[in-house]
């Protein structure tokens, strides 16, 4: 995880391009979650769960309560 490591890029996942991955950034992918973007064919579809588990897993795996 990169959860609250510094010196990291969009694709570290730092969404908010501040050098870390931290809540602010994690909350941005939870009010998105299951969203398609633009750039997203029609065929693709979102997924609930993952290896990691469900959105609702990893936040708590990150000590974080889902505010959904």
């Amino acid at each position: 995880s990169n959860y609250i490591k510094k010196g990291l890029t969009v694709k570290d996942g730092d969404l908010d391009k501040d050098g870390i991955v931290d809540e602010k950034d994690i909350r941005f992918v939870e009010k998105n979650f299951l969203k398609k973007g633009p750039d997203a064919s029609k065929s693709q579809t979102p997924v609930e769960k993952s290896k990691s588990g469900t959105l609702t897993d990893i936040l708590k795996k990150l000590g974080l309560t889902p505010k959904k």
